[in-house]
């Protein structure tokens, strides 16, 4: 986990200089600002939802800890599933698409996997019909229904890939 990607969730979120509550605020980070992860700290009940603490680098190198249940790493709601990669294609939007999910909306931490995203361009697919552990929640983006430019783009919540990794 050491340096993976992690997205805000929540509206404006508190960065600590502790992890706890009671550290002071050092930042305040926007949702969809991407950060990333030093390390995963103590887990903690902040308003009764149990989660991890983050340290984490935003910035011009900047460090502190943020609560996970404001991030894309939130705990509540996680599922882990091995799963089989079924296609990569665009259509009417980008779709990558794991047994009956399709992740494509989502801001997706591939990191797991850096090269999934070139399987759109392959001509000799790699990934497609491999099984992979993939860890995922219902995460915010901004999007339009069926990725239409007509439309106003709205926050929806959809199924997001928080960890993934190759099944040997």
């Amino acid at each position: 986990m050491l340096h993976a990607q992690m997205t805000i969730q929540g509206d404006v979120v508190n960065v600590r200089n502790a992890p706890n509550v009671s550290g002071a605020v050092v930042a305040k980070l926007k949702r969809f600002n991407e950060v990333r992860v030093l390390e995963k700290s103590s887990e903690a009940t902040v308003n009764g939802i149990t989660d991890y603490w983050y340290k984490i680098q935003f910035g011009n190198n900047q460090t502190g800890y943020v609560f996970g249940q404001f991030t894309s790493y939130k705990r509540e709601g996680q599922i882990t599933r091995t799963m089989e990669l079924i296609d990569v294609s665009l259509g009417d939007c980008y779709h990558l698409v794991f047994d009956d999910v399709d992740f494509g909306y989502g801001i997706n931490n591939l990191d797991g996997v850096p090269d999934l995203g070139m399987e759109l361009d392959r001509d000799v697919k790699i990934y497609t019909g491999k099984k992979f552990i993939v860890t995922y929640n219902d995460l915010f983006v901004m999007g339009t229904e069926n990725c239409s430019p007509e439309m106003e783009a709205v926050l929806m919540q959809i199924p997001t890939i928080v960890r993934i990794e190759m099944v040997r």
